[in-house]
């Protein structure tokens, strides 16, 4: 009987294969569907000859975990600047906004509606590099800044025109004036492969060598004094203090 099912199996095997791709792309397209009622979701506009401008983002994973009322929104407009260097307060939110820019780049190019307003604009990357996170290992004898250098020497050689770069606690694990001229330099590098780079940093002195280089910005994580306390509010255009 297994013998004879099989035959008849074999014999439809293309039919079958076939079957089995369309009823999985239709199954995708609706699971996208119902993902987008779940968080109204939208599609915003995709030109690459116009600025990076992201209206009312939010984190998915921060969506569903504190609705849409309790989570705080990500909205900037990026004009001629490549380069955005974010300070702010420690739990401020600057991981948050870098997993943020990159998640919603990445899930608008697998064709995933995005919890945003549909009036924003993004562009497509071929290429989404990252370094955040500790990716520290004995086994394989790396430290915290030696993992890092090992990732970053790995964008630097894969960074191109059309790459998005998010970039976390850049120039950290090592003697803080030394770590701050490595990250400038990286930087600078980056800047003039013409990448747009998200990167933060607790630094003082990329604060000031953002503001003196053409193409990069200084951006901010809000904090409330009166309180004591991080508001989560992105600001574009100003540097922040890290209030350890």
């Amino acid at each position: 009987i297994l013998k004879e099912l099989t035959r008849m199996i074999g014999q439809s095997s293309e039919r079958l294969r076939a079957a089995l791709k369309t009823i999985a792309y239709i199954d995708s397209i609706f699971a996208r569907a119902k993902y987008s009622t779940e968080i109204i979701g939208a599609f915003p506009q995709v030109d690459n000859n116009k600025p990076i401008y992201i209206s009312d983002a939010r984190h998915p994973l921060l969506l569903k975990k504190l609705g849409r009322k309790n989570t705080v929104p990500l909205s900037f407009e990026l004009n001629n600047d490549k380069v955005v260097i974010i300070t702010g307060p420690n739990a401020g939110g600057k991981t948050v906004v870098l997993k943020t820019i990159g998640i919603l780049n990445l899930m608008l190019q697998s064709g995933i509606h995005i919890p945003v307003n549909s009036n924003s604009n993004l562009k497509v990357f071929d290429n989404i590099l990252i370094d955040i996170g500790d990716q520290q290992s004995i086994e394989d004898d790396l430290s915290t800044f030696s993992s890092h250098l090992k990732n970053l020497k790995n964008i630097i050689d894969n960074a191109a025109l059309n790459s998005l770069i998010l970039l976390d606690e850049i120039g950290t694990g090592t003697d803080p004036a030394e770590g701050s001229a490595l990250a400038a330099a990286i930087l600078q590098t980056l800047l003039e492969r013409g990448s747009t780079v998200f990167a933060s940093t607790h630094h003082g002195s990329l604060k000031v060598f953002a503001y003196n280089i053409i193409g990069m910005q200084n951006a901010a994580m809000e904090f409330d004094h009166s309180n004591l306390s991080p508001t989560y509010k992105f600001n574009l255009g100003i540097p922040g203090s890290s209030y350890a």
